[in-house]
């Protein structure tokens, strides 16, 4: 379980988003998910790419002078208010998680972020999110299937065309 986000994010008075990903925790804007990130060590493996931002300054300032202080952070487990369930889906499952408050840019208790389109209290409307998007992703990779089909095709025929005009000159020493 991913824990410690809540609390570094307490810790550090962030009041930008803060989540998880792949055991990482990461401060994001709802523009630009990963403005910052830390990993678990506490050493910061993404910095703002320059961005003057008075309080993303900070939080890298802070974060930097006590690294240490960041990975025990991230490393406690977090404690939750309420527990209410929302659910998601992923590789093909429904998922049951918890949170505090349902909803964009809400994070549940394992550090996700509740995008609008993949998180709900309905388990109902995440099968019918579920199955839409996995719709729309089939389209789209049958649509560059065929699209670089015919890329293909037409490569091949150039080729052909070069070996027989590269053939023709054979005859000149």
């Amino acid at each position: 379980m991913r824990m410690g986000w809540k609390k570094f994010k307490e810790a550090y008075r962030i009041s930008h988003i803060v989540s998880m990903k792949d055991g990482d925790l990461v401060i994001g804007s709802p523009y630009i998910w990963d403005l910052i990130i830390v990993g678990p060590n506490g050493v910061i493996k993404k910095h703002r790419d320059g961005t003057e931002n008075e309080n993303l300054m900070r939080y890298e300032r802070e974060i930097g002078d006590d690294p240490v202080k960041a990975a025990a952070l991230i490393a406690e487990p977090d404690v939750f208010e309420k527990s209410i369930p929302i659910y998601t889906y992923e590789n093909g499952e429904i998922i049951k998680k918890y949170c505090e408050e349902p909803g964009w840019p809400n994070i549940t208790h394992d550090g996700d972020i509740m995008y609008e389109n993949t998180f709900s209290g309905d388990e109902q409307k995440i099968v019918e999110y579920a199955r839409r998007n996995l719709r729309a992703k089939i389209e789209n990779c049958t649509d560059r299937i065929s699209e670089n089909t015919l890329k293909i095709e037409r490569d091949k025929k150039l080729r052909l065309e070069a070996e027989k005009e590269l053939q023709s000159l054979s005859v000149y020493p």
